[in-house]
């Protein structure tokens, strides 16, 4: 039987192309159940992204590659959070955000941000690596760290993705609670704009 993956875990059923199937169980009407829907968004992002990087670990130079999956994920999580997708001129204050949200970011090191959109985000997805002001180091005790100059930024690639993963599973946890009404609603929003 052909099978096509949605997420790692689950694949369209051949015989209904509208409902799926977790393990050869179908599960739901895919387009109809937000359940399911966010079953399956849980899935995508840990199953193919932040799971093979926390593989990654283990690998003396994946720094960069751990560090490129969680950038990858900040600006598509807060949409979802925020229930709209986001043009190219709101695109680095959504991933300021994140930022702030995940790692606490006081106002005054607005330019710590600018600096983690620019050269690190752009960086990585632009030029296909950080750029002159950003440094790695999976033994450093932070996520990130403002160099004493301000103008450079330290970087434990591994701890970025485990702030990462918690905040992803505290938003998970939030949004599986059907007394958060609204952050249901922006899910299931973005998530019919785009897959239905």
């Amino acid at each position: 039987m052909v099978r096509t993956a949605i997420s790692p875990n689950f694949f369209l059923d051949p015989e209904l192309s509208t409902n799926i199937m977790k393990e050869e169980v179908v599960v739901n009407k895919y387009n109809n159940d937000l359940n399911t829907k966010i079953a399956v968004y849980q899935d995508r992002v840990n199953g193919w992204f932040l799971d093979i990087a926390e593989l990654l670990k283990d690998e003396f130079h994946s720094g960069f590659v751990i560090l490129m999956i969680c950038m990858s994920q900040l600006e598509g999580i807060e949409q979802f959070r925020r229930g709209k997708k986001t043009n190219f001129s709101e695109s680095k204050e959504v991933i300021k955000d994140s930022l702030r949200r995940i790692f606490t970011i006081p106002s005054q090191h607005e330019k710590a941000l600018e600096i983690l959109v620019n050269d690190v985000r752009h960086g990585l997805f632009h030029d296909g690596m950080v750029r002159k002001k950003i440094l790695i180091n999976s033994d450093l005790a932070n996520a990130i760290l403002l160099g004493v100059d301000g103008e450079s930024i330290l970087i434990n690639p591994h701890l970025f993705l485990t702030a990462l993963k918690i905040d992803f599973d505290k938003y998970i946890t939030h949004l599986t609670d059907s007394v958060n009404v609204d952050l249901r609603k922006n899910f299931e929003t973005l998530w019919d704009e785009i897959y239905s």
